[in-house]
């Protein structure tokens, strides 16, 4: 009993004990983490003009202008952007995790590693400078000591900051072997052994032009500019000397094989020379820019792209693009001569042999043929005697004019023409107008563009209602039957009249006969039907029309399916001179014409 009243005591001991600590003792509020604070708040990475970093007796220092880094010390050479701009965003955001006041680092700056400092990275910005001195690993894993200048204390920051840092001035350098900037270059140079290729760009139009190997000829100015896109990313390997008293025989580079001169009218942009392979590293080679007399190791590829054939950088386009977009007529001559003339409302017209209507679609791709027209080869470069060639005169010619009109006076100003000559099979020899190189194309290209009035013609054969048709004849292997319309204006066939049904059907056949559109057209002459399945026996269509009573008759002949099964036609006009193939659209043909307007019997 006495021992239960002393443990019920000790628990009201303990409860009191309790309470007043809670009470009285227990903090407010318990302690957060230490305070995260920003060490460089005023730090604009975009205004630093300077960075430099020292280590011991090294130094590195870049400095930036008119938008681009430069190495200053130890040596002077193109920095790359990227990484000190790296460096910067994150010193910016750098923040100290842990900062031990002056008080408790007392004399003890050796025992952080700063006493001399690791490194000393020094960052300048409008006038201002910012100085940071890197100190020991401090305890607890990645973190480091650091110091400010002008501050008191340390702080702990995370050792990201070492990533970041360069191990030597190479770390720094710009990794590619042509870095232009800004620059602007219209003139590049490749000397290869005897072979000298020279490309200038053209002030006004900004097309590059060859000017050797003479005679000068136009150039792939799409290609050109790639290649200087191109050039701009070859990298640097390895950089092996900036002496600039080194030896350069062992590099191949006392006398180089390859130069390349990169400039702006007469002033030199870049040079580099090219020398021979490392031992055991044939897709590589020795490169020195002279403006930095360092050599250097790069990949061959690039190399080998300045060494293509002339002819590979040479534009082999036969029509320049300008000239088809400003022309206001195009004129053909060779087997049948034709003449295409632009309209106010930017149609074209056939005005010769006659004049006609146009497909729109079909000039488009006349248009589009002329611009994909390309030299697959070079026959001569200077020729003086073109009927060597079949060019004088040519076989068939392109030409396109402008109309410019002064006061008065309207004269066509030739912007571009192209004559095709003979050939082999499979090729033909072509020209420019304001060129003496003769090239070759291959003959499909040719045979692709329209060489025929008939092949430009509007595709809509004619436009007519179905209540214009006063009969149809349907002929097939030899037989024929006839519908007609009867007094009253209904169908009747051979049999009497057609139900309402039959009729509608007909009168629907015969409205998409009037407005359908041929396909493509194929052929022209009466010895080319037979080749088409189109004779006197096949499946025909003669359909009379009345219009403010005069009468016209029109036969639609249909013979075999081609490749894209559509069906060949073609349609009898007294107002034609030859029947011209075409191709009649399958679904009109299968839908409507075999179930309705076929089986005679």
């Amino acid at each position: 009993m006495k021992n239960s009243k002393q443990t019920l005591w000790l628990w009201i001991a303990v409860t009191l004990l309790v309470a007043w600590v809670l009470l009285f003792d227990w903090p407010t509020h318990r302690p957060g983490p230490t305070p995260v604070v920003a060490l460089f708040a005023d730090l604009q990475p975009g205004a630093v003009t300077a960075v430099e970093l020292t280590a011991g007796t090294n130094r590195l220092r870049a400095v930036r202008g008119e938008g681009t880094w430069q190495l200053t010390a130890p040596i002077v050479y193109p920095a790359q952007a990227a990484v000190i701009d790296a460096l910067l965003q994150h010193c910016a955001r750098i923040d100290s995790t842990r900062f031990i006041p002056a008080a408790e680092v007392g004399d003890q700056l050796a025992a952080f590693g700063l006493q001399p400092p690791r490194a000393v990275l020094r960052v300048e910005q409008n006038g201002q400078s910012f100085e940071l001195r890197l100190g020991a690993p401090a305890h607890g894993g990645n973190r480091l000591y650091i110091q400010i200048s002008g501050q008191a204390g340390l702080h702990v920051v995370n050792d990201r900051l070492l990533e970041l840092l360069p191990r030597s001035p190479d770390d720094w350098r710009d990794a590619r072997l042509i870095a232009l900037g800004t620059r602007a270059i219209n003139r590049i140079a490749v000397r290869s052994g005897p072979r000298l290729f020279e490309a200038m760009r053209d002030s006004t139009n900004q097309l590059w032009r060859i000017t050797s190997p003479p005679p000068a000829k136009r150039a792939d100015s799409d290609r050109l500019n790639l290649l200087i896109q191109q050039l701009q990313q070859w990298p640097v390997a390895n950089f092996v000397t900036d002496n600039p008293k080194s030896d350069l025989e062992p590099f191949g580079l006392a006398a180089p094989e390859t130069e390349l001169l990169l400039a702006h009218g007469s002033n030199t942009v870049l040079a580099v020379q090219f020398g021979k392979s490392p031992t055991n590293a044939a897709s590589h080679i020795f490169a020195r820019r002279l403006a930095h007399t360092n050599v250097v190791v790069v990949p061959r590829q690039w190399l080998d792209l300045l060494r293509q054939p002339v002819w590979d950088f040479c534009d082999h386009r036969l029509v320049d693009a300008a000239a088809t977009n400003r022309a206001d007529r195009l004129e053909f001559r060779g087997a049948e001569n034709f003449t295409l003339q632009r309209q106010i409302n930017s149609t074209w017209l056939l005005t010769e042999p006659t004049a006609a209507a146009t497909d729109p679609e079909l000039v488009a791709e006349l248009f589009r043929g002329l611009n994909r027209l390309e030299a697959a080869e070079l026959a001569k470069e200077v020729v003086t005697d073109f009927s060597t060639y079949g060019l004088a005169p040519p076989a068939a010619r392109f030409s396109l004019l402008q109309s410019i009109t002064n006061g008065t006076v309207a004269t066509n100003t030739l912007l571009a023409q192209v004559d095709f000559g003979s050939g082999p099979v499979d090729r033909v020899f072509t020209r420019r107008h304001d060129e003496g190189a003769v090239y070759i194309v291959p003959r499909g290209s040719l045979n692709r563009l329209p060489q025929g009035a008939w092949q430009l013609r509007d595709r809509h054969l004619w436009d007519f209602a179905a209540t214009n048709i006063a009969s149809v004849i349907i002929s097939q292997n030899g037989q024929a039957k006839k519908l007609a319309r009867n007094a009253t204006q209904k169908w009747a066939g051979p049999d009497g009249p057609l139900n309402d049904v039959a009729a509608a059907v007909l009168e629907e056949a015969l409205h998409r006969i009037g407005s359908f559109r041929a396909v493509d057209w194929t052929a022209r002459g009466a010895a080319v039907l037979a080749q088409h399945g189109i004779t006197t026996n096949s499946h025909a269509l003669t359909l009379e029309m009345v219009q403010a009573n005069q009468t016209r008759t029109l036969t639609l002949r249909f013979g075999r399916r081609s490749f894209a099964r559509h069906v060949y036609a073609t349609a009898a006009d007294p107002a034609e001179r030859e029947p011209v193939v075409f191709e009649f659209p399958q679904p009109l043909y299968d839908q409507f014409i075999v179930p309705h307007l076929s089986s005679a019997p």
